[in-house]
């Protein structure tokens, strides 16, 4: 009798569509012209979001996300932002953290996304490893605006694995 050799060969997991839809939006505060978060999440380049912070307070205190809910809960291994107007110049973060949490008030940072532009395309991070499934999922501004600005946001994406 001879014994075989069985070895198994993990895929990693690939984004798949983007699961804002079927979420809550929440952030930290909107911004008297662009106050409602649901714009960011939305499927429309014409709304946006803007945080309530400007200029030095947008790092680490400004906020965009989506609560999934219980029994939605996901897990996010790509985000996607929708490039700025190019009559908002300046209006950016040139970088996130894509943080994740169970409870809503404790979040832990899942990823890192740096060197963000103010271009009007479509902007994909890269494919970060898995964290796991949970109920919320935010970007916090890692980065200020220009001076005296605030963080404008058309369209953000979560791309879970699948």
């Amino acid at each position: 009798m001879t014994q075989e050799e069985i070895i198994i060969v993990e895929r990693p997991a690939v984004p798949g569509a983007d699961v804002s839809n079927s979420a809550f939006a929440i952030h930290s505060g909107g911004h008297a012209d662009a106050p409602t978060p649901g714009n960011a999440f939305d499927n429309n380049t014409g709304t946006r979001w803007a945080s309530s912070v400007t200029g030095g307070a947008v790092s680490g205190s400004a906020y965009i996300g989506q609560s999934f809910g219980a029994g939605n809960e996901q897990d996010i291994i790509q985000v996607a932002l929708h490039g700025i107007a190019s009559s908002f110049p300046g209006y950016h973060v040139t970088s996130v953290l894509v943080q994740y949490s169970d409870n809503g008030s404790a979040w832990t940072t899942a990823y890192t996304w740096n060197g963000i532009t103010d271009a009007t395309t479509l902007q994909v991070s890269p494919q970060f490893a898995s964290a796991g499934v949970h109920g919320h999922w935010r970007l916090l501004a890692n980065s200020n605006g220009g001076s005296g600005s605030y963080w404008s946001v058309w369209e953000v994406e979560f791309r879970p694995a699948t």
